[in-house]
């Protein structure tokens, strides 16, 4: 399903979903279009210790749902959108034995199977075997150049040498056997690594890697509470730093850098940043409109701060996508006033950034 006119019939498809959920959902509440995107978290189990995600505490993650259940699901998706964007994550989805069998699986449904990895598991029978593999797009968290400075973030020592060698050997078995994939790096931006953010965007050139900024937020895994920033040990309060480092970034975005992150999300960012809430909720989140979220035991959330809506092996996601708890919970996100929008996952890009995103990737 990776050829340009697959491509394009989906990129028209997905622009009709769009001014649907505009004129429906964004000034009524109320949404009749169907998902876009589905992310596939394929574990939660993780071999690193993040300090901005708290999931690797957890002792009991319940019972996993088996590969016929996420193979069940998958076919259940591609029955009622037709062919769709695809994200598997975890956790780390390496720590599954039947990750490749899922993407093979996957292979004829997906306009686009992207996969989210620390990389740490990627050796080189793993690497020449992705390099063939239905997977697209592969996102590698790396939120430093500095071994200390990311081993600190991520926890484990080492981490920085493993996800580096992971995104070197992709790289030469893509090129050594001509497969064509998009490679990104995944950065969380806190005050450790604020001031290396050019540096990273100017590295990741030279990678031909492009780079996706990510916001912090509350800690995965953790409740929401509305202090959770004055109690951070990773957010960046220099005001100054903060006005200065994105206007470099956003300035480099001008300028052709690989940066994934549109201008008006860069401009949103740095507003999250000065702690400037009323602009960023001036931006419409689009959590329980354009995706939907399978978790490792089954349930369906719209967001990680959303209530469960149901679970794949009771009904059809087309079912609980229509059901009445979805709706209300549709609702109940509608009136959000959490500025968690930021996030990548969550915002909702401007229509000219998507026709631009289409035309970039047809062209691709």
């Amino acid at each position: 399903m990776n050829n340009n006119n697959s491509f394009l019939m989906y990129a028209l498809k997905r622009s009709k979903n769009y001014l649907l959920n505009n004129l429906n959902y964004y000034y009524s509440g109320i949404n009749s279009s169907k998902p876009n995107v589905f992310i596939f978290v394929f574990t939660k189990k993780c071999n690193f210790r993040c300090t901005h995600c708290d999931i690797w505490k957890e002792k009991n993650f319940g019972d996993e749902i088996s590969l016929d259940d996420w193979k069940k699901a998958a076919t259940n998706i591609f029955n009622w959108v037709g062919p769709f964007i695809a994200s598997i994550t975890g956790g780390e989805a390496f720590l599954r034995k039947d990750l490749f069998e899922f993407a093979d699986f996957l292979k004829d449904k997906c306009i686009e199977l992207k996969l989210n990895t620390n990389g740490s598991l990627i050796n080189e029978r793993i690497a020449k075997r992705l390099s063939k593999s239905p997977f697209k797009t592969f996102i590698f968290s790396l939120y430093s150049l500095s071994n200390h400075t990311n081993d600190k973030l991520r926890g484990i020592k080492g981490s920085y040498k493993k996800t580096l060698r992971a995104i070197n050997l992709m790289n030469k078995y893509c090129e050594k056997y001509g497969f064509k994939k998009k490679m990104c790096i995944a950065v969380l931006i806190t005050k450790y690594n604020l001031l290396e953010l050019s540096k990273i965007v100017i590295w990741a050139k030279t990678m031909n890697v492009k780079v996706i900024l990510q916001p912090l937020l509350k800690n995965f895994d953790t409740d929401f509470e509305s202090d959770w920033i004055d109690r951070s040990k990773l957010w960046p309060n220099d005001r100054e730093l903060i006005h200065q480092i994105f206007k470099e970034i956003i300035h480099m975005k001008k300028n052709g850098f690989p940066i994934s992150n549109d201008i008006s999300q860069l401009e949103m960012m740095k507003n999250y940043y000065l702690r400037n809430k009323e602009e960023v909720l001036k931006h419409k989140c689009k959590v329980g409109v354009d995706n939907i979220t399978i978790y490792q035991d089954g349930n369906i959330k719209f967001c990680s701060l959303a209530n469960n809506i149901g679970n794949i092996k009771n009904n059809s996601i087309s079912k609980i996508w229509k059901s009445i708890t979805a709706k209300e919970e549709r609702q109940t996100l509608f009136d959000c006033k959490k500025d968690c929008r930021v996030h990548p996952c969550y915002y909702d890009k401007p229509l000219k950034a998507k026709i631009n995103g289409f035309i970039s990737e047809y062209k691709n």
